[in-house]
């Protein structure tokens, strides 16, 4: 049922995306000031060296469609701030918050940067190492790089009883919205 609204969610925004439509009150720059910059949809996750039966599970779930919005430079330092929902690696529904912020690389097509956030992992979270005190929220983030529409974030999982560094690779696309 989640994945099918948020299968529906996601044609509603990108219908509605570059619709165009007259903003009350705008800031500075023209922007209207509640609505989202940029659209980011999340459709996997990779687990690099991340055994899953040491959490409990078979095997990942590695298709993760998800919506985040973003409203870009709005932070004091010019930061990103995003609100999403997400199929998770433990095929449950995850809803997160992050602040990140991305730099052009000189004259190209490519944005590098960083993204640190929670994520509500429900009783899943209890198996994560970031979880947040005894709470179903985790902490998620690391670093990422965009090349037109496409999108790659490297998310750092610390060392792995099997030994080594573990690390989550999600993968999407990006559009800028309206204007």
């Amino acid at each position: 049922m989640f994945r099918a609204l948020l299968i529906f969610t996601t044609m509603v925004f990108a219908a509605t995306a570059f619709a165009e439509e007259p903003a009350p009150e705008t800031v500075d720059d023209d922007r209207a000031p509640y609505a989202p910059d940029r659209v980011y949809l999340t459709f996997s996750a990779r687990h690099l060296n991340i055994d899953p039966t040491n959490f409990g599970r078979a095997q990942w779930n590695e298709a993760n469609p998800g919506v985040i919005l973003t409203w870009e430079d709005r932070g004091l330092l010019g930061e990103d701030f995003s609100l999403g929902a997400v199929i998770n690696s433990y095929d449950d529904p995850a809803i997160f918050a992050s602040i990140g912020k991305l730099w052009d690389l000189g004259d190209s097509d490519w944005r590098l940067g960083y993204v640190l956030g929670v994520a509500n992992y429900g009783q899943n979270a209890r198996l994560i190492g970031s979880q947040i005190r005894s709470s179903d929220w985790i902490v998620i983030g690391g670093a990422q790089i965009e090349y037109r529409n496409l999108f790659f974030q490297l998310q750092p999982a610390g060392t792995q009883p099997g030994g080594g560094y573990g690390a989550v690779l999600v993968t999407g696309l990006t559009f800028p919205l309206g204007g």
